[in-house]
């Protein structure tokens, strides 16, 4: 919405994005269209993810219906299915969203997953040493690799899905072999990583069509603008996290889980 009304009323910013009702109301519940420069996004540019993710949690519902014992295989399955009709489909923005490589990432984690169930404490103890090589080597290629051509949504996965996992898959591990933070603000950034993902492009376009201007020293590009985007994001996103998405975490746990709960105790 904060997009929309940026974009409504700055006809000047980004006149790649259709900015119109239609647009607004597939943005709002996830259905990719396609941009004027043909890019298939929301109007809030970086919510191209929370489409596949909202795909993935409709697909595991639909898999607890239809065989809750396995759910995950049968998530899977469906998740392939629905890759092969898309590419099957005539080429529209939603057959070509979910006929990306990408969609491949939700397959792996559930082996991340199924590998983490699998490995005992005393083997993820002993293979400590590995798993920090790993999340080196994973994050120094993820960093590399951001800046290459090969970083397209619709181009291959490849080269990035299997570092990411690694990358997952080895933090998850050390968790399991008894390693943690002991600082509490890297943890608190995590908890709040989901609005920071959302909240940083505000801050970005905020340094390039007005802090850039009238503070070129402030520059988005140099280290001392790249660092406050970082600090200044990171501050918002904490803020939202603690004062909108906890408490509203904390009403709809009450409203449906406590209360279903309830509902069943005085059942029996």
């Amino acid at each position: 919405m904060a997009s929309f009304a940026v974009l409504a009323t700055h006809s000047n910013l980004d006149i790649s994005i259709h900015r119109g009702p239609i647009q607004l109301l597939k943005s709002l519940f996830f259905v990719p269209y396609a941009e004027n420069d043909g890019t298939i996004a929301p109007i809030l540019g970086v919510g191209w993810t929370l489409n596949y993710e909202m795909c993935f949690y409709l697909i595991l519902a639909c898999a607890i219906l239809i065989w809750k014992s396995r759910r995950d295989l049968a998530a899977v399955c469906l998740l392939l299915a629905i890759m092969v009709i898309a590419e099957a489909l005539p080429r529209t923005a939603i057959s070509s969203f979910y006929g990306r490589p990408i969609m491949l990432e939700f397959v792996a984690g559930v082996a991340v997953f199924h590998i983490y169930r699998a490995v005992q404490v005393k083997r993820a103890v002993r293979l400590r040493p590995v798993l920090y090589g790993t999340i080196l080597v994973s994050t120094g290629f993820l960093m590399w690799y951001e800046g290459t051509q090969f970083n397209q949504p619709s181009g291959t996965r490849l080269g990035f899905g299997i570092p990411a996992v690694l990358l997952a898959l080895s933090v998850v591990l050390l968790s399991k072999s008894g390693v943690s933070v002991p600082c509490k603000l890297p943890v608190l950034v995590g908890d709040a990583s989901y609005a920071l993902y959302l909240i940083h492009v505000f801050v970005v376009s905020a340094f390039k069509h007005v802090v850039d201007r009238y503070a070129p020293s402030m520059n988005a590009s140099g280290l001392l603008g790249a660092a406050s985007v970082v600090m200044i994001s990171c501050v918002l996103a904490i803020g939202v996290h603690l004062f909108l998405d906890r408490p509203m975490q904390s009403f709809l746990y009450r409203l449906f889980i406590l209360k279903k709960r309830g509902t069943a105790a005085a059942a029996v």
